[in-house]
């Protein structure tokens, strides 16, 4: 099973279905990809080899997850989205 394959396998089961919280709303598919996958550790350029989009693409929409939640960081950005039930538990992954 190769990277791609397996990240996408798992995106369904860490990514709670938008509209679900109506406070922050990752309604762009690529942001909610791109939040799945950051909650999983990965960085910008392994994202980008997953998605097959750019690393400036994923680096933009890094920067758009982070402004509608708020926070400055990465990791602040999965820490808020888990906070405000956004992501299931990404630990087992």
């Amino acid at each position: 099973m190769g990277k791609t394959t397996l990240f996408r396998r798992y995106a369904g089961d860490i990514l709670v279905k938008p509209g679900q919280d109506s406070h922050f709303s990752c309604s762009r598919r690529w942001e909610r990809e791109v939040l799945h996958l950051l909650a999983l550790g990965l960085m910008d350029r392994e994202i980008a080899e997953n998605l097959s989009i750019s690393e400036k693409t994923v680096h933009k929409h890094v920067e758009n997850i982070r402004a509608k939640l708020g926070v400055r960081t990465r990791a602040a950005a999965v820490a808020e989205a888990r906070r405000r039930g956004l992501l299931k538990n990404t630990q087992n992954y």
